[in-house]
């Protein structure tokens, strides 16, 4: 028969395989934390009023390994450290293999940030914020993860993120603004004779296009699909937002009012209607009717160059360039950069609720 031999070798396992701080080692803890492990990060939420720069972790790692904390060899039950920055470690297996995990700790709510922190694991996200509200008033803030991931910034609650499509609802609460000064109504017609853009586009005005109104636009009932969608479609890129909305005014269009059909560039024309009617750039204007709420750190973004101290990098999960949308084209439609408290303290001023006051007339927020 035929015989084989094993002769061991050495392990090469490097796994840092349990981490926590416990609340016997650490007399500012009022429970035991444990963390939340993902790729090489472990996120630690220890409750509000911990002492972070003095606690004493505990840990295991795999057999055989060895283990370095900010490259310092440890042996046996580890110190008190400061964990109020990002803390290395170094698990390198019997075989001379390493790997390194990084201790992202901080203070918070730890049964809140947990769900957070596995979403960011899902979806390979580097950093959130996120805030919560109750009766008018933040009850919780923070921000987790990375702001940078390339020099390990932190995220923090007041970290400006580009908005997205959220940056419609700022669009339209200029829009009402401009309706409680009189300068529109939701019926005011757009194109044609009597439009609010009568002059700046009077060619290629259908009939079709001559129906159409604020409120269509507001509602995406336009009548024009985005087929394609001349806001991000890469062949329209390096044409300004006049020449996308002539695109429009000459794209087949259905009746206005008749059917939905979510239109980027509805709320670019918005926004040309804004920058109209009140003699001032989108940005500009928006930024006045905020300051009504004590709203100051809210802006239209722009490239990495013009990136904010405060403002996130943003990275693309698929590869694809995080900075390729021309942000003062779709300035009114996605272009918006803010905090998630900075979102929060504004919707205080136009929720209808009483401890806050609202911005905008009851009637202004009911039509809205």
């Amino acid at each position: 028969k035929d015989s084989i031999i094993v002769v061991p070798g050495k392990s090469d396992y490097n796994n840092l395989t349990t981490f926590m701080f416990k609340k016997s080692d650490n007399p500012s803890l009022t429970e035991d934390c444990s963390p939340f492990f993902s790729s090489g990060i472990v996120f630690m939420t220890v409750p509000e009023g911990t002492n972070i720069t003095s606690l004493k972790p505990s840990f295991t790692i795999s057999p055989a390994a060895t283990i370095k904390i900010n490259n310092a060899s440890v042996t046996g039950n580890p110190p008190a450290m400061d964990f109020s920055g990002i803390v290395r470690i170094l698990v390198t297996s019997e075989s001379g293999k390493s790997q390194e995990y990084r201790v992202l700790t901080q203070t918070g709510k730890s049964q809140l940030d947990r769900m957070v922190y596995a979403f960011m694991d899902k979806y390979s996200i580097p950093g959130i914020s996120f805030a919560i509200s109750k009766n008018e008033q933040i009850i919780y803030k923070t921000g987790l993860g990375f702001s940078i991931k390339e020099s390990e910034t932190r995220t923090k609650s007041n970290n400006l993120f580009r908005l997205a499509s959220v940056s419609k609802q700022f669009t339209t609460l200029c829009i009402m603004k401009l309706l409680e000064q009189g300068k529109l109504t939701v019926e005011s017609k757009v194109f044609g004779n009597g439009g609010i853009l009568q002059n700046e586009f009077p060619n290629n005005v259908s009939a079709k296009a001559a129906k159409v109104t604020v409120r269509h636009l507001l509602e995406h009932t336009s009548g024009w699909t985005s087929s394609p969608d001349p806001m991000f479609t890469s062949t329209f890129k390096g044409q300004s937002l006049d020449e996308r909305i002539n695109y429009v005014l000459t794209s087949a269009q259905n009746e206005p009012g008749t059917a939905y059909s979510y239109y980027n560039m509805g709320f670019g024309i918005l926004g040309k209607i804004i920058e109209k009617l009140s003699g001032k750039g989108y940005e500009q204007f928006l930024k006045e009717v905020l300051l009504t709420a004590g709203i100051t750190n809210i802006h239209v973004g722009g490239d990495q160059s013009q990136r904010r101290p405060d403002e996130v990098v943003y990275y693309s999960q698929d590869g694809t360039n995080g900075y390729g949308n021309e942000m003062q084209v779709i300035a009114a439609a996605g272009g918006v950069i803010a905090s998630t408290e900075e979102m929060l303290k504004l919707l205080f001023h136009i929720d209808g609720l009483p401890t806050v006051p609202d911005i905008l007339l009851p009637a202004t927020r009911t039509l809205m």
